[in-house]
């Protein structure tokens, strides 16, 4: 499921160094306003298509939906390879909601295969996974921009997502029993990210107001990539349980607490880059939560509820 999770981000984050100067450079002094607006009804989409999506899982297995939600979310994205229309890519970017699942059928996935006491430590390398492509994706994105323009970095997400679904389709096996399958569709009646949810508002403020370039971008996005990674792969694995899922999310909401007081008083981009060293803090708080949730609820339950947690968060 790893490869999947990779390959999804790499093809968003790699355009987000370039979306920033696109979106300011169409809608000016609206930017927030726009974006803000956008982020909203992609968020409220969430809140309703993660449990829903979950619930789904449940019923008719992780892999059709995961396929799903793959093409979904890197629509916007892909979108941009074709032409450069933003208004239609801020449409596509809020309905892309509908299909934000990829964390809780990622997070499903790795419910059905790992027993519930090593759980919390594989979702964070679930999201160090997603940290090593906001690492390595934004430079990436910024180099092939200077060389060989936008449209080539929205083509380089579109193989990607190509790569992504040939995998799902041939290498990805379904880990819900088939024979649970037709039990479930007898009685059916009918995804620190925290910190992530800013940063689309702070790219655009440090391209506004700090007049970073792309490639500037490129390295600020890679650094909450690189705290991401570390602390997902690190720090997870070694406070967690030394601490309890309890004390690490308490731990992780005060590192978060002060990250945004760094970021609220920044005048330049030292604060931003200084903010970068609390954000590892604030990463122990989704895989902590995750792991009470999935510990919480029957075997059979698992997508419904990590479902209706990413559902939340989208909120």
């Amino acid at each position: 499921i790893l490869p999947v999770l990779l390959l999804e981000y790499l093809a968003i984050s790699i355009a987000r160094t370039i979306l920033p100067h696109l979106l300011v450079e169409r809608f000016g002094t609206s930017s927030y306003v726009v974006i803000g607006g956008a982020e909203a009804v992609k968020g409220l989409l969430a809140f309703w298509a993660c449990p829903a999506i979950g619930k789904l899982s449940d019923i008719i297995g992780r892999k059709p939906l995961l396929l799903l939600s793959i093409v979904g979310t890197t629509a916007p994205t892909c979108f941009l390879a074709f032409s450069s229309n933003m208004i239609v890519y801020l449409v596509l970017f809020a309905l892309s909601g509908m299909f934000a699942g990829t964390f809780t059928l990622t997070f499903a996935y790795i419910s059905d295969c790992v027993e519930k006491r090593k759980r919390a430590p594989a979702f964070g390398l679930a999201l160090a996974t997603f940290g090593f492509s906001f690492t390595v994706g934004p430079v990436i994105g910024s180099y092939l921009a200077s060389v060989m323009g936008n449209r080539s970095v929205f083509f380089s997400s579109l193989s990607l997502v190509a790569v992504n679904v040939v995998y799902i389709l041939y290498r990805l096996p379904e880990t819900i029993d088939p024979s649970l399958l037709r039990v479930r569709t007898t009685h059916c009646e009918s995804f620190s990210f925290h910190q992530w949810a800013m940063i689309s508002t702070l790219m655009v403020y440090a391209t506004k107001y700090l007049q970073l370039s792309s490639q500037s971008l490129g390295w600020l996005l890679s650094g909450y990539g690189v705290s991401t990674m570390i602390s997902e792969s690190v720090l997870v694995r070694v406070l967690v349980p030394q601490l309890g899922e309890v004390n690490s999310i308490r731990l992780g909401l005060v590192c978060f607490s002060i990250q945004c007081f760094v970021i609220a008083f920044s005048s330049s981009v030292d604060g931003i880059v200084l903010s970068i060293l609390f954000s590892m803090g604030s990463n122990l708080v989704y895989p902590s939560i995750s792991s009470i949730v999935s510990r919480t609820v029957g075997e059979d339950k698992q997508g419904e509820a990590l479902g209706a947690l990413n559902g939340i968060k989208a909120l």
